[in-house]
């Protein structure tokens, strides 16, 4: 017998599985997952397989949650990383160990919060760093119960680790009210998932298990009773042992019984002295019970008091803390103590809990009606979880602070719901944070307060929605927020972007990205400033101006002195982009090769599809199609990674047109029009028309002009329209010659450059050299698609 299955009856073939994976997991990191109802013995398999794997000689990373933990922050990364710290912290970049450690509250940190993605990073590091010394087994229990910050981390780890000696084995209990916490099929492929359903015990492993653990035997005939009542469920069958030993129950066919588990858990409950139970409930409250906590919120030795309790096998001791042998156990004794009990014990505990999230969250959990002073510090909670890169934590406990703030005190109101909305967006929650802004806008009194709800609001649109409307509500922002600087700068930036997007009255855009400029500079808000000079550059370049390169060399140079600034905005960004506009191929290459660098430096995870989508479009202008395919596949999945859905769009349609040049015909199709739905959804003019070009390469590829004029001729109109100058934004052509009507796709002047495939006889695709072919023989000139490559969406 393994030394690690002594204490495991009846489920011989379960833990051959589990053993066997242990011993050749056939795809690293692997993850064994043990799915099954409550009390089914998930915990007891999952604790053999943890011993197993220590005796054969894995390192073990181990957390066991609970649902009084689920609602604070990094709990299980805590849990898992708390002993090997100083393990792994010398392993990771410095600004993933810094972020780490103000996650787990070991440094409080200096500047803005660390992005979860920064902490995800440092998470998987970590992970990689003791897997390189050693086979690692990563155990979390109860994995429905993991805080959100702790399974965005998880999901995160599974999908980007890759070829490591690492294990994960996890226990999920199967109930529709709890939902796993962490999406396992979307975060691995299926072959690196071993899934075991643990099933009811059998007749005979239900006699071994009521007599090794009551000293009951049964008569086989009550034996098949008691499997019938419990459905094989050994902890419902051991409440029925139990009941049946101290005469509550006599398994007669027509005797009436408890009918469930809990009413059974309850009446092993009631039997426990009542100076007990108080104890077990304030064990039952707090999110890491320990012997003094408990002493302290109900005074007495804990440890006299609990005795019965542990001979109950109610709880158990691990050194000075307390666990329940079962989660229900705890989920019962809480349920049955009367509300009032439970209100007075969360005011206790919020008295000796030093931490400002554990103290706000009893205070709520103790108050039934509005309180300032716990909605401030619930506030000051919600903060703090925001500093530590805590998004979940933070948008939870900022609508608990609007929710119990006052009535009558309107302005805590309004900010606590601008708090709780902006950490809901930052969080990628934008329905939320569009229910409680759209909520608010009703009540806000007009100027600033009602400006900044608007500007709002017209972020949300301009990146997940309506970019018009967003256009509509900037200006509405921008008529209420005339005596704030810092928000009109903020409101004349978001409208400059968001008709640059569309490429629609670009003047207009340029003067708002101006008035953004100065405004920023007189708020003295340097990351503003830069945004808009960004915005300026980009408006300015498109147009055909020559003010972008004094915007540009300014906004470099306040980067350099402004510290971290995200990529997204920074000038660094959209010089790159303006250099693959104006042929300089090389320098835009050279640009967001060292955006990459500072992102993984910087573990700004968020930047990332940026620089690799740009660098696919650059790539594929200077004819390095291989390059301009694994830069767009990168993209995909770093956008997928991230959420940014207008990035996905952006690098689908460059590998769209990357296949269309190879005559990939049929991968290029369903590109382009993959690319056109999701394009249309989020108003990414971009990838719009990379993805017609695409398809008119195609046509054009076919012999049909005219198809190639109905795919691109509206979009070139409508850029014209627009205000777009600059040809380098536009690269396009037509069948020009014999075809009636195809001249009028050439309304914005041609910019050949030398790096582009076409120029290269060796390098052209399939495609192209069939288009040649048919263009000699029609006796008509052949130029290029017309393609854009501008600044993507933001996130």
């Amino acid at each position: 017998m393994d030394p690690s299955d002594r204490d495991v009856v009846g489920r011989e073939e379960e833990i051959a599985g589990l053993f066997g994976f242990l011993d050749a997991p056939t795809s690293l990191p692997g993850v064994f997952l043990l799915e099954g109802e409550a009390g089914i013995g998930k915990t007891t398999l999952w604790r053999s397989g943890v011993d197993a794997a220590s005796a054969r000689g894995y390192r073990i990373l181990s957390c066991r949650t609970s649902g009084a933990e689920a609602q604070l922050s990094f709990v299980a990364l805590g849990d898992l990383l708390g002993d090997v710290l100083d393990d792994v912290m010398p392993a990771l970049p410095q600004p993933q160990a810094n972020a780490l450690a103000v996650a787990l509250l070991v440094d409080e940190g200096e500047g803005p919060p660390p992005d979860r993605r920064a902490i995800a990073l440092a998470f998987t590091g970590a992970l990689r760093a003791l897997a390189r010394k050693a086979p690692l087994l990563v155990a979390i229990d109860d994995i429905q119960w993991l805080d959100p910050s702790s399974a965005f981390l998880l999901e995160f780890a599974l999908r980007r680790l890759d070829g490591d000696e690492l294990v994960f084995l996890l226990a999920l209990r199967e109930d529709e009210a709890t939902p796993s916490a962490v999406d396992l099929d979307r975060a691995l492929p299926e072959e690196r998932l071993r899934r075991l359903q643990v099933g009811p015990l059998s007749m005979g492993a239900m006699h071994r298990l009521l007599s090794e653990r009551l000293d009951l035997v049964l008569p086989r005939p009550r034996l098949r009773r008691l499997r019938e009542l419990s459905g094989g469920n050994p902890l419902f069958a051991l409440e029925l042992g139990r009941a049946l030993r101290r005469g509550a129950i006599r398994l007669e066919p027509a005797e009436p019984l408890p009918g469930s588990l809990a009413a059974l858990v309850g009446d092993r409950l009631a039997a426990l002295p009542s100076e007990t139970r108080p104890a077990l409930l304030a064990a039952s409250a707090a999110s890491d019970p320990t012997l003094e906590l408990v002493e302290g919120a109900t005074g007495g030795r804990a440890t006299d008091r609990l005795a019965p309790a542990v001979a109950a096998q109610v709880i158990e001791f691990e050194g000075t803390r307390i666990r329940f042998t079962h989660p229900l156990l705890a989920s019962a004794v809480y349920a049955a103590a009367p509300s009032e009990d439970r209100r007075a014990l969360h005011r206790r505990l919020a008295q000796l809990l030093p931490d400002p999230e554990e103290h706000a969250r009893h205070l709520a959990l103790g108050t039934d009606s509005a309180d300032d002073g716990v909605a401030t510090a619930l506030e000051r909670a919600a903060v703090r979880a925001h500093a530590r890169g805590a998004l979940a934590a933070a948008v939870e406990l900022s609508e608990q602070a609007r929710r119990l703030t006052p009535v009558e005190m309107e302005e805590s109101g309004h900010r606590r719901t601008i708090q709780a909305a902006s950490y809901a967006w930052e969080a990628g929650e934008s329905s939320r944070a569009r229910e409680l802004l759209s909520r608010a806008r009703g009540r806000a009194q007009p100027g600033a307060e009602r400006g900044e709800i608007l500007m709002l609001l017209g972020t949300i649109e301009e990146y997940e929605g309506d970019r018009q409307e967003a256009v509509e509500l900037y200006r509405a922002a921008r008529g209420e927020a005339t005596g704030d600087v810092a928000l009109r700068a903020r409101i004349e930036e978001g409208l400059a972007s968001a008709l640059f997007l569309m490429r629609k009255d670009l003047p207009r855009a340029a003067e708002h990205a101006r008035a953004a400029v100065s405004l920023a500079d007189e708020a003295g808000d340097v990351v503003a400033t830069i945004a808009a000079l960004s915005e300026l550059g980009l408006v300015d370049a498109v147009s055909g101006g020559s003010e972008w390169r004094t915007a540009l060399r300014r906004g470099r140079d306040l980067e350099e002195r402004a510290g971290p600034v995200p990529i997204a905005v920074s000038a660094t960004f959209t010089l790159a982009v303006v250099f693959s506009w104006t042929d300089e191929l090389a320098r835009s290459r050279e640009l967001l090769n060292s955006l990459h660098l500072y992102a993984d430096e910087r573990a700004e995870e968020s930047g990332l599809p940026w620089t690799f989508v740009h660098l696919a479009w650059v790539e594929f202008l200077a004819g390095q199609w291989d390059e301009a395919s694994r830069w767009a596949e990168e993209g995909l999945e770093t956008a997928l990674q991230t959420g940014q859905e207008p990035q996905r769009a952006f690098a689908l349609a460059v590998r769209a047109l990357v296949r269309a040049c190879r005559g990939e015909v049929d991968g290029a199709r369903a590109d382009a029009a993959a690319t056109l739905v999701l394009a249309e959804e989020r108003g990414v003019m971009v990838a719009t028309i990379i993805a017609a070009s695409a398809l008119g390469l195609l046509e054009l590829s076919s012999g049909n002009p005219e198809a190639v004029h109905r795919q691109l001729g509206p979009l070139v109109a409508r850029l014209e329209e627009g205000g777009v100058r600059e040809p380098g934004s536009m690269r396009r052509a037509s069948r020009c010659g014999s075809t009636p009507g195809a001249e009028s796709t050439q309304g914005v002047r041609h910019k050949h450059h030398s790096g582009h495939a076409s120029s290269d006889q060796d390098r052209r695709s399939p495609v192209t050299r069939k288009t040649a072919k048919a263009d000699s023989e029609a006796g008509s000139d052949a130029g290029l698609i017309c393609l854009a490559a501008t600044r993507p969406d933001r996130p």
